[in-house]
C-alpha cells in the first residue's frame, strides 16, 4: 500500500516541480526575512529601543507561519481535480492502486510541498530566536502543531474536491461558457475556506485585544480559561501557548492541538477515499469510525476545559460541543449514497442495534450512526447536569440527529425506487445501455444535493424565524393595525425554536440564568423543550413509517444492475 501511495506522491511532485517556479519561493522568503534582518541590524548597532523587538518579532513570525495553510490546501484541492481535467483519473481508479493509496499519495505530495515551504522560511524563526523572542524548545513544538494543522487542512481540501464539482444553473450560463475547470472549482471551494479559517483568528484577535484592554479585561486570566480553544487553529495555539486545565489536570496546548488536527484528518481522508470507490462497491467503515473518535475527543476536551468554569459554562460547554458536532455529523452522513442492494425499514432499524451496520458509510445506516453518536454523547450530559435535566437534553439532541438522518435514509430509498423504475422503463423499451446506466446513477447524486439544499434552507429558517418573530411583534406594538398578526409572528418564532436542535439544551440552563424566563407564544421554556422532543420524535416516526422497500421486481432490477456495475 505504502509503495503505491509513494509512487503517486512522487508523480504529483514531479508535475508540480515542472509547473511551479522556484523563484517564487525565493522572492517570498526574501520578503519575509527582510524586516527581521532589519530588526537584527538595529538591535546590534542601535540596541536602545530595539532591545524589546524580540518578543514582537517572534510573535509576528510564528503568526505568519500559521497563515501559510493555503500552501498545503492548493495542491491538495487541485490534485484530484487536475486528474479529472486531464481525463487521467479513470486510469488511476482502475489501476492496482486502491482508493486509500490514491488519497494518501495525493496527501503526501501536498504535505511535502508545505514542508518544503516551511523549510525555506525556517530562517525566519531562527532570526526571531536570535533576537531573544522565543526559546529553543518552542520551535520544534510549534512546527509539530503546524505539521498537524497542515495534515487537517490538506485532508479537508481533498475531502472537498473528492467528488466531481458542478456549476449550478446560474453559473452554467456564465462560468460554464468560460470553460471553468474542475481545478478552479476545487480551489474556490476548499482553498477559500482554509484561507478564511486562517484570516478569521488573525482579524478577530486584532479587533478583540484593543477592546479588551479598553474595558479592563484581564487578558492573561481569560486566555488561560479559554486555553483549550487553542487546539482549533495554530494561531489560537500561539496566543494560548502554555497549559490548559482539563478536568483539573494541566495539559500542554500544543499536545491538544496536535491531537485535534490528527483526529480531524482521519475522517476527512477516509471520506475522500470512500468517494473514489465504485458506485455500487461495498461501503467502508473508516469515515464514521474516525468521526466517532473525533466526536469523543472534542466532547471530552470541551467538558474538561469547562470543569472549573462558572456554572452556566460548566453545564453548557461539553454538551454544546457534542450537540454541534452531532448535528453536523448527522447532516453530513444523511447525504450518504444508498447501498449496493435494496434496503427497507428493517435494514434501517437494524442499524440502531448493530454498531457494525451503523458504522457502514451508507444511507440506510445513517440513523443508527446518529443514535450511536448520541449514546456516546449522553455521559457528557449526565456529567454536568442533574439526571432529569441531562436525560431531557440528551433525548432532545438524539431525536434531532436521528430525525435528520432518517430524512436522508427515506430520500435514499425513494431515489432507489425511482432508479429501479427508470431501469424497468429502459428494459421495456429495449433501450438499456451504457448511457442509461449513467442516467441511473445521476438521480442519487442529485437527490443528495437536494437534501443538502433543503437542510441548509431549514437551518436558515430555524435561525431567522425567532428574529423575524421578535421584529414583527415589536413592529406590531408600534403600529396598532398589525395587532392581529402578533399571534402569527409568535407562532413562527415558537416553531423555529421548537425545530431548532439546540433547544434541547434548555434544561441544562434552567434556574442558572438571571432574570425571568422568556415565554414564547404563551409557552414556558420547559414546555418548549417538551414540544421540541415531540416534534423531532414525530419526524423520526413519520420518516421511518413512510420508508418503503422496493417491490420484488425492482429489487431484482437493482440487484442485477449493481452486479453488472461492480
Amino acid at each position: 500500500m505504502m509503495e503505491r501511495a509513494l509512487a503517486i506522491a512522487w508523480k504529483d511532485l514531479l508535475i508540480l516541480g515542472k509547473t511551479v517556479s522556484p523563484w517564487r519561493g525565493f522572492v517570498g522568503t526574501t520578503l519575509v526575512l527582510a524586516p527581521l534582518l532589519a530588526l537584527a541590524a538595529l538591535q546590534v548597532y542601535s540596541p536602545g529601543p530595539w532591545r524589546y523587538a524580540g518578543a514582537a518579532s517572534a510573535l509576528a513570525t510564528a503568526a505568519l507561519f500559521s497563515a501559510l495553510a493555503f500552501v498545503v490546501a492548493v495542491p491538495a484541492a487541485t490534485s484530484l481535480a487536475l486528474e479529472r481535467d486531464r481525463d487521467t483519473l479513470p486510469s488511476l481508479v482502475v489501476s492496482p492502486a486502491r482508493p486509500n493509496d490514491l488519497i494518501f499519495g495525493k496527501l503526501l505530495a501536498a504535505l511535502a510541498t508545505a514542508l518544503a515551504t516551511k523549510a525555506v522560511a525556517l530562517p525566519a524563526l531562527a532570526f526571531a530566536y536570535a533576537l531573544g523572542g522565543i526559546d529553543a524548545g518552542f520551535i520544534p513544538r510549534y512546527l509539530a502543531v503546524l505539521a498537524a494543522a497542515d495534515l487537517s487542512f490538506g485532508s479537508f481540501a481533498l475531502y472537498a474536491s473528492a467528488r466531481p464539482l458542478r456549476i449550478g444553473r446560474l453559473g452554467a450560463a456564465g462560468l460554464g461558457r468560460l470553460g471553468v475547470s474542475q481545478a478552479q472549482l476545487a480551489a474556490q471551494r476548499s482553498v477559500g475556506v482554509v484561507v478564511l479559517m486562517s484570516l478569521v483568528p488573525i482579524y478577530s484577535t486584532l479587533l478583540a485585544v484593543p477592546l479588551a484592554l479598553q474595558h479592563g479585561v484581564h487578558l492573561g486570566r481569560d486566555i488561560e480559561a479559554f486555553a483549550p480553544l487553542g487546539a482549533l487553529h495554530p494561531l489560537l495555539a500561539l496566543v494560548a501557548w502554555g497549559e490548559a486545565r482539563i478536568y483539573g489536570v494541566s495539559v500542554p496546548v500544543w499536545v491538544l492541538a496536535i491531537s485535534f488536527h490528527v483526529l480531524l484528518a482521519v475522517p476527512l481522508v477516509a471520506s475522500a477515499a470512500e468517494a473514489q470507490r465504485a458506485a455500487f462497491a461495498p461501503r467502508g467503515r473508516a469515515p464514521r469510525l474516525g468521526f466517532l473518535l473525533l466526536f469523543a475527543f472534542v466532547a471530552l476536551v470541551a467538558t474538561g476545559g469547562a470543569w472549573e468554569a462558572p456554572d452556566v459554562v460548566h453545564a453548557l460547554a461539553g454538551p454544546l460541543a457534542a450537540s454541534a458536532l452531532l448535528i453536523v455529523g448527522a447532516t453530513a452522513f444523511a447525504q450518504a449514497p444508498p447501498p449496493r442492494r435494496p434496503f427497507g425499514r428493517r435494514d434501517v432499524l437494524l442499524g440502531f442495534v448493530d454498531p457494525r451496520r451503523a458504522l457502514a458509510s451508507s444511507a440506510e445506516s445513517a440513523p443508527g450512526f446518529a443514535f450511536l453518536l448520541a449514546v456516546v454523547a449522553a455521559p457528557f450530559f449526565f456529567l454536568v447536569a442533574p439526571k432529569l435535566a441531562a436525560a431531557r437534553a440528551a433525548l432532545g439532541v438524539a431525536l434531532a440527529a436521528v430525525g435528520i438522518a432518517s430524512i436522508g435514509a427515506r430520500l435514499a430509498a425513494r431515489l432507489q425506487r425511482k432508479d429501479a423504475e427508470a431501469l424497468a422503463k429502459a428494459l421495456a423499451s429495449r433501450e438499456s445501455g451504457p448511457g442509461e446506466r449513467a442516467e441511473r446513477e445521476e438521480p442519487s447524486s442529485e437527490g443528495t444535493t437536494a437534501l443538502g439544499t433543503a437542510l441548509g434552507l431549514a437551518a436558515v429558517f430555524v435561525i431567522v424565524s425567532p428574529l423575524l418573530a421578535f421584529s414583527g411583534t415589536e413592529l406590531a406594538r408600534r403600529i396598532p393595525q398589525l395587532d392581529p398578526l402578533v399571534p402569527f409572528f409568535q407562532g413562527v418564532g415558537a416553531f423555529g425554536i421548537i425545530a431548532n436542535p439546540f433547544t434541547a439544551l434548555e434544561p441544562l440552563t434552567a434556574g442558572m440564568l438571571a432574570g425571568p424566563s422568556v415565554a414564547v407564544a404563551g409557552a414556558e421554556p420547559g414546555t418548549l423543550s417538551a414540544l421540541h422532543i415531540a416534534f423531532w420524535g414525530l419526524v423520526v416516526l413519520v420518516s421511518l413509517a413512510t420508508l418503503r422497500r422496493p417491490a420484488a421486481t425492482a429489487r431484482a432490477l437493482i440487484g442485477s444492475g449493481s452486479a453488472g456495475a461492480s
